[in-house]
Parts: structure tokens; sequence; C-alpha cells
């Protein structure tokens, strides 16, 4: 009879893993095949809010606290109010990021309690920067806000990959103002930031 032949064992191999790679020169490669446009680009984001307009229009409108609860944002600031309506009209940010560190000056309409729109005067990055918030009331206590976004980079390479991280800004901002407001209707520090313009 024949020896039989001893059964070699062999360890079981980890199933492997695939890792997804952001290639950015595929994704420019990617936009450029679908042809390319100069024009401004919008995005809107909706954000429902469990607490009153008149404080989602506040953390808006008062621009010059952005630096503290936006991320990125290293100061802000308001230059010039209405004589009339005491609403800022001209106001700004510096956003730093790593290598990044840009100043923006703007244009801003305000009109209590929704509507705040801000066009963006000094800047070295953008054809175009606009925001617009319109903040409506659901009840007493809730409120929706609509974040309209309009931009266009000087550099075409920024606008063709611009809407791989545009709708991650968007939502970004509308998730830092949700925080600040439960910070803001839980905090008396914070809300007597506000109390000038908010009725109690």
């Amino acid at each position: 009879m024949f020896a039989r032949r001893p059964t070699l064992l062999y360890p079981k191999q980890a199933p492997c893993l695939s890792r997804k790679v952001f290639n950015l020169s595929k994704a420019i490669k990617s936009l450029e095949s679908k042809g390319s446009s100069s024009s401004a680009q919008t995005y809107t984001i909706i954000k429902k809010f469990n607490h009153p307009q008149p404080l989602i229009y506040e953390l808006v409108s008062r621009v010059d606290l952005y630096h503290e609860f936006i991320p990125y944002c290293t100061s802000s600031f308001i230059t010039e109010r209405s004589p009339i309506t005491n609403e800022p009209t001209i106001a700004g940010l510096r956003v730093g990021f790593q290598a990044f560190d840009e100043e923006f000056s703007c244009d801003l309409q305000c009109e209590r309690p929704k509507l705040v729109i801000a066009k963006s005067i000094t800047h070295s990055l953008f054809q175009v920067l606009e925001t617009e918030w319109e903040i409506k009331a659901v009840d007493k206590n809730q409120s929706v806000a609509t974040l309209n976004l309009k931009y266009e980079f000087k550099s075409q390479l920024y606008n063709k990959v611009s809407s791989l991280f545009a709708k991650k800004v968007a939502s970004l901002m509308t998730k830092a103002f949700e925080k600040r407001a439960f910070e803001v209707s839980r905090d008396v520090n914070e809300m007597d930031k506000y109390t000038t313009f908010i009725e109690k």
C-alpha cells in the first residue's frame, strides 16, 4: 500500500480589504470630460431648527461672532450698521486652514427676522461669492432656514473641483449654526451676547 501524503495546512488568509483613495487628478479629468463652464455655481440646503426664528436670524446676522463657532473662522467683524435699523450693512471674516488664509468683506442686506444676504466685495479667490439665508417660522419654537450659496472662483481648476466639496461645506455650516443655537439657548452667558436684539 502506498503511504498517504500528509495534508499541508496553510493558515487562512485574511480577506483583502481595498481602500478607496481620492484621486484628484482623476476627478478633474472626469469633470473636464463633462465640459466646463465659467458661470457661477449654486447650491441650496434646507435645515429645520428646533429653535425660534428670531434666534436663528440673530445667529446668522451677527457676523462678528462667527469666529466663536464657525469652523476655520479665525476672526470676524462688523464695520458698519444701518443708522435707521441698526442692522449690520458691512461685515467680514477671516478663514484660515493650513496654508490657506483669506479675509472676506461683505455687503449685508438684513430684513429682521427673515432674511440675510451677503455679497463679498473684497476677495482674491472668487469672482462671485454670495450667500442668502431665508428663515421662516414653523411655530413659536421651530424654524426652517434655507441657505442659498452662489460662487465662482477666479481659478478654473478650483471651479472644476469645487462641486466635490460644496455640499460638505454647506452642511458643515448649517451644523455649526445648529450647535450654536443649542448652546445659546441653554447658556445664560452665551445668550447675553444676543440679548440686545432678542426679546427674552
